[in-house]
Parts: structure tokens; sequence; C-alpha cells
């Protein structure tokens, strides 16, 4: 009764004592109190009634339940009824144990410390309420970070790739000193320390075609030539305009720059990439494009290798200290 009470928000505490006993016979004024008689019961604090006696345990023939309980003095001054020993809702009229004084009505509040954990409203009501709403967010919060990880794995592994690429820039400019001459191709192949090169920006843009084939339920081929990896996502989704020729740069890139002697331009990969990006979102369903944003199949199988790879290094760690361990 005292946990219930208390996950209500009702103060509530529990005292020991004894119960009133047995009368000897003969003898008005003397009770005869056994150890059978020890008992425990709980107390509630309501404001402006202090500590309330309650008596849930049960009666019971036998010898079960507490048979020389007795109703409080309030409960039978409410009903009009006297309780018999034993009957159901009694509550005990002994003395409690040190530090729990039992109050005999309910008008007096004869704690010390109405303040500690077993104390008034306040202090458990905020264990039991605020504590709860706590509990609630931290959890809210726990699964939206779950629920985040493999898209913050799709971002950095997009952010991986694009490291040492290109910047976006316009084309070169023919105009001004070392113009090409006729039939020629300018090509930048870096751009500064750090910056990236042509071959990179290839293979990294064509990495990121892949990974968005595969996010939005696409099928991708591994033994295909990126020219004809370019022409079957034509005819699959119809492509025109825009979006085709983004998708033959992209494949024109990387074919170049696996065999060719110089790279092709780079320097409109990254908007390619998202253009394609957009164009597979547009020729899939709602269930591809949420699973593309919120669950990409790649960034899942990221983590699972990651994973993997993390319990086969334990492995090899632990086997490593077991066998440096004297054997007994």
């Amino acid at each position: 009764m005292a946990v219930l009470a208390r996950d209500l928000g009702i103060p509530a505490r529990v005292a020991v004592g004894f119960t009133a006993g047995t009368r000897v016979a003969g003898k008005s004024n003397q009770w005869q109190v056994r150890s059978g008689d020890a008992h425990a019961w709980p107390e509630l604090y309501f404001q402006g009634a202090g500590w309330v006696r309650f008596e849930p345990t049960p009666s019971g023939a036998g010898g079960t339940g507490q048979g020389t309980a007795t109703v409080p003095a309030y409960a039978g001054a409410s009903t009009g009824k006297t309780g018999a020993p034993g009957s159901a809702g009694s509550a005990p009229t002994g003395s409690a144990s040190p530090g729990t004084t039992a109050s005999a009505s309910p008008g007096v509040n004869r704690r010390s410390d109405p303040g500690s954990a077993l104390g008034p409203a306040g202090a458990v009501k905020t264990k039991h309420g605020s504590g709860s709403l706590y509990g609630w967010v931290a959890g809210i919060l726990l699964v939206l970070l779950l629920l985040a990880v493999p898209m913050l794995v799709r971002l950095a592994t997009r952010r991986r790739h694009w490291a040492h690429a290109l910047p976006d820039a316009p084309p070169p400019d023919d105009d001004g000193p070392g113009k090409a001459g006729p039939g020629d191709e300018r090509v930048v192949l870096s751009v500064g320390a750090g910056g990236g090169d042509a071959i990179a920006t290839a293979h990294a843009a064509w990495a990121e075609l892949r990974a968005d084939v595969i996010d939005h339920g696409l099928p991708w081929r591994t033994t295909e030539s990126p020219r004809a990896v370019a022409h079957r996502l034509a005819e699959l989704l119809e492509l025109s305009g825009g979006a085709a020729a983004a998708l033959e740069r992209i494949a024109k890139a990387e074919e170049r720059a696996r065999y060719a002697p110089s790279p092709a331009p780079a320097h409109t990969l990254r908007t390619d990439v998202r253009t394609m990006r957009e164009a597979f979102a547009a020729g899939v369903g709602r269930g591809a494009r949420l699973r593309a944003r919120l669950a990409p199949p790649t960034a899942i199988a990221s983590l699972r290798a990651a994973c993997t790879q993390a319990v086969e290094t334990f492995d090899r760690q632990a086997a490593k200290l077991r066998s440096r361990l004297p054997h007994r």
C-alpha cells in the first residue's frame, strides 16, 4: 500500500510495532501482547490532516491475517459502527517503533522531519512526477538519436568521398593567357595543396552515384562498365535533358579516370551528382524515397561492417591477452 500510495504522489511511511493484543481474563485494565501481535502498517500523509493510519492487512481464519487489529477511532466515528477485531479495514492501536510514532487521529502530524524521503507531498511528487517525465524525454531523445545514426553515417560517407575532390567551380576561362587551341581540351588536374584533383573527383562522383542508386532501391551491377551503367539507368528512369546529360558526364569522367591518360573536366560533377540524386528520388516511390533519406541501405551496411570489424578486433586482442597470461 505504501508503494502504491507513493506511485500516486501520496507520501507514505511504514510504521512497525504491536497491535493491542488480548484482554487478560478477569482484569479489565490489563492486556496481553505477544510476539504474534507484532505488526506493521502504512501511514499516509494528507495536507491539513497529518499522518493517517491505515490497516490493509486482511483478516482470516486459522491464524492468517492479524486477528488483534482494531478499527481506528476515526473510522468508527465516520461510519457509526464499531469494528470487530480482525475485520477488513481495521488498523493497529499499539505503539509504533522509535522514529515512526503513529497518530491515533488524523489531526496531528508528529513526525519531526516531514521533509524526509517519506515526508510531505512535494518531495515524493517531484520524484515520481518530474523523474518520470525526464525518463520519457531521455528515452525519446535516445530513440531519435538511434534513428538519426544511419543519416549521420551517410553524411559522413559523402563528406569522405568528396574530401580530396575538386570544389565546384565554373569552367576554365579560355580567353586568358594560355588559351587552348582548336580541338584541344582544357583539363584541370589540381587546385592548390590539398585541394584535390580531377581523378579523385571522378571517383568520388562515381561512388556517390553508386550509393544513391542502392539507397533508392535501384539495381547496381558491379560487372557493368560506367558507360553500360549510364545507359541502363537512363532507360530505366527514362531520363532526358539535364539529368541525362549529368549522368553521361559522371560516367565519362569515371571511364576516363580509369583508363584515359588524362581525366575529364571535373568542375560540374558535384552538381551532376545532386541532379542525379533528385532524379532517383523522382523516379521511385515514396517508401523508397523515405528509406533513402532516413535509413540508407549503404549506411546500414557500413554500420554492420564496422560492428563486425570491431568484434573481430576485440576477439583478436582478447586472444593475444589470454596468450600472455600465465597458465595454471
